[in-house]
């Protein structure tokens, strides 16, 4: 249905009840964490934060959500199969636990508030949303385009600064504050996530190693080399030319071989920012100013070149021909 720009504001309401908030006061500004600065964990069997929200219900509304949909997210062949998705499930697929967690969450936010949840794909959410909006059509409550289109719609005066919405804490737990200072300006915030959200886990960056060759080579364990501080991208390096060789005695190296490392040119970036450097950084006053260029970081930089060039050393996945998903023999 479609919906007046009267009663979108009145549900703005909702958003924050599914995504679990709770009331604050005044504006809430993330603190702009110093380096050496340290967070506490939270215990497992401690009590959790509960919301603070108003006793009210909405009559049936209908609250849209726009999301990316699974096929493009590379989740599932399916179109609008919401194997992985943060709002929407498919009943088919009844005994899968995190569609039946979506389902579950979904059900009981829909009796408590008496509205019902309904949920939108695209493959551009960016587009689409902005369609809609120039249209003078306020379809849907919550947008979840990729956060670089967010800024683009932000500037455009599409959607609003989260500091200004009523019950929203950003300070709270179930967000996740790194993302939400990096992601500020000025002291504003146009795009958020924490617990809502799957994707937000899932493309965390790792490194794995096999255990059974630390032993075989006898090599210096990972784990205690990370808990001492002697982890380094020399330390790795060493490590993993100790294990390359040619395992088939052919006089060259591809997959069939041994290799310290694997990984291809998207894992540059998170090796720069895994040593602590930043392409931007925020000022005192929360404004953003490019970082990128001082001494260490150049060091970094050299270090990860000579690394990932280094094909003695390394394999890279999108070089690998005639094997599918190369990447997962790795």
């Amino acid at each position: 249905m479609q919906k007046s720009a009267n009663n979108f504001a009145a549900f703005l309401l909702f958003p924050l009840i599914l995504l679990q908030l709770t009331a604050c006061s005044e504006r809430s500004v993330p603190k702009i964490a110093g380096e050496n600065e340290q967070t506490t964990a939270v215990a497992a069997d401690s009590e959790p934060e509960a919301p603070n929200l108003p006793e009210v219900t909405y009559d049936g509304y209908e609250f849209r959500f726009l999301s990316v949909n699974s096929t493009s997210m590379g989740n599932s062949a399916e179109t609008g199969s919401h194997f992985w998705s943060d709002f929407g499930y498919n009943e088919e697929r009844s005994g899968e636990p995190i569609n039946d967690a979506v389902y579950a969450r979904n059900t009981k936010i829909e009796e408590r508030f008496e509205i019902e949840i309904l949920l939108d794909e695209a493959a551009d959410v960016r587009a689409a949303a902005e369609k809609t909006i120039t249209a003078g059509d306020d379809l849907y409550d919550v947008i979840t385009p990729f956060i670089d289109k967010t800024f683009a719609m932000a500037q455009a005066g599409y959607i609003t600064d989260l500091y200004e919405v009523p019950y929203l804490d950003l300070s709270k737990g179930w967000w996740d504050s790194v993302l939400t200072i990096s992601l500020s300006l000025c002291n504003h915030i146009y795009a958020a996530s924490g617990d809502i959200s799957m994707e937000d886990e899932e493309y965390n960056w790792c490194v794995i190693f096999n255990k059974s060759m630390i032993d075989t080579y006898n090599l210096k364990d990972p784990y205690t080399a990370v808990k001492s501080g002697q982890w380094t991208f020399d330390k790795m390096y060493e490590m993993g030319k100790a294990v390359t060789f040619d395992l088939n005695g052919d006089g060259s190296l591809d997959l069939h071989d041994s290799y310290g490392y694997g990984n291809d040119y998207s894992g540059s970036q998170s090796w720069h920012s895994s040593s602590g450097e930043k392409i931007a950084a925020l000022d005192p006053d929360g404004v953003p100013r490019l970082v990128i260029g001082n001494e260490r970081s150049h060091q970094v930089m050299d270090k990860i070149t000579e690394i990932f060039n280094d094909r003695d050393f390394m394999i890279w996945a999108s070089e690998i021909k005639g094997v599918p998903n190369a990447w997962l023999e790795l």
